[in-house]
């Protein structure tokens, strides 16, 4: 995965706070608990995302669990049918993301983590044979689409559609939970790839977005629209004020804030090449104060940022 669903802390009540902290930390125990102490390293914040919509914490307000030690408590905990699927996820991807970058510029880290992680990977292919076949298949066909330059948006909707398959054979989730995970997955391979256009231009990789000659400033400011576009196509579903209105559960509420603070600050400061946003601010809803915050923004970004963004303040107002 991409670790860009970072949580914007500081917008959300304590309570929800130690629950988002819950979720991450039974990630990591699920990982170190079905799959030994190595296979911690591979957390991220994509998969602690995954594990709120699967709810896989029976109490997310539990008192939080210290890093090492109550190891008989934690594999009675994290060893459950749904963790275990998390955990498997989690480190299937992460060995798809080695390959990919084995694929694209034959990187010797990558194969050495391969070759590291290679336990923990056996063993996650031998739980769900399943779960391998549909990242497998799923991943052959995003490189499939990449030799063949397909572009960003067609690229991005079959990452998705591997994240939905998964999904739907190993979880049961709402209709609309399907709907915000398919805009995510999108949203996490198209930010990705603005987030390493530099990078991928450096070392040759192939990148959706690339244009030759263009640094990314440049590439920003002079294909905004289209950018705008993508997005828009990609989010505009999910951020319409109303796919979570009534929420109540603090798994409901986390997603909530994932989808109106921490996608838009971070599509904010990946487009002004800025971090990974760790805010400090009042509770004010940031829909509305991305593109004003940062002052450091050109005047297209932050027209970028605000007709993207407009829809969901109009509904919010109403």
């Amino acid at each position: 995965m991409f670790g860009y669903i970072r949580l914007c802390q500081n917008n959300i009540p304590c309570e929800l706070k130690q629950v988002y902290s819950n979720y991450y930390c039974g990630s990591c125990f699920a990982l170190h608990s079905n799959y030994g102490l190595l296979a911690r390293f591979t957390v991220n914040y994509d998969m602690t995302a995954l594990s709120l919509f699967a709810k896989t914490l029976e109490n997310p307000n539990m008192k939080r669990m210290a890093c090492i030690g109550g190891k008989k408590q934690k594999n009675e905990l994290f060893t459950t049918d749904k963790w275990k699927k998390i955990a498997c996820i989690n480190i299937l991807l992460f060995a798809e993301k080695l390959r990919d970058n084995i694929h694209d510029d034959n990187s010797i880290l990558a194969r050495i983590l391969s070759m590291i992680f290679s336990k923990c990977i056996k063993n996650a292919r031998r739980d769900f044979p399943n779960i391998y076949s549909l990242i497998k298949d799923g991943y052959n066909l995003v490189l499939d689409d990449e030799k063949q330059n397909l572009g960003a948006p067609v690229i991005s909707a079959d990452f998705a559609d591997m994240m939905i398959n998964i999904i739907k054979d190993n979880f049961s989730l709402r209709d609309k939970d399907i709907k915000i995970i398919r805009a995510i997955a999108r949203w996490l391979y198209f930010i990705d790839a603005l987030d390493d256009y530099d990078k991928d231009a450096r070392k040759k990789r192939f990148n959706p977005l690339s244009n030759p000659g263009l640094k990314y400033k440049e590439y920003v400011n002079t294909h905004y629209k289209e950018i705008y576009l993508v997005l828009y196509d990609i989010l505009h579903e999910v951020n319409d004020g109303e796919i979570l209105k009534n929420s109540v559960d603090a798994e409901d509420l986390i997603i909530k804030s994932l989808i109106e603070y921490t996608i838009p600050v971070t599509t904010s400061n990946i487009l002004n090449g800025l971090p990974l946003p760790r805010f400090r601010h009042r509770h004010i809803h940031l829909i509305e104060r991305t593109y004003i915050m940062n002052r450091r923004l050109s005047k297209i970004q932050r027209k970028l940022m605000k007709l993207l963004f407009k829809n969901g303040n109009q509904n919010e107002r109403n």
